[in-house]
C-alpha cells in the first residue's frame, strides 16, 4: 500500500531495509570491533 512505500524505499521490504541499516550503522552487533577501533587496547 501507500504506507509501505512511505515507510521504506522498497515496497514489501520496508522491514528488511531498517534491519540492514541498523546492523551497519549501529555498533551493537559488533561492540568489540568498534571498541578496538575507537578505544585503545586495554
Amino acid at each position: 500500500g501507500t504506507s509501505e512505500e512511505q515507510f521504506g524505499r522498497y515496497p514489501g521490504v520496508h522491514y528488511d531495509v531498517p534491519r540492514d541499516v541498523l546492523r551497519l550503522a549501529d555498533p551493537r552487533p559488533r561492540p568489540r570491533d568498534v571498541s578496538e577501533h575507537q578505544a585503545p587496547p586495554q
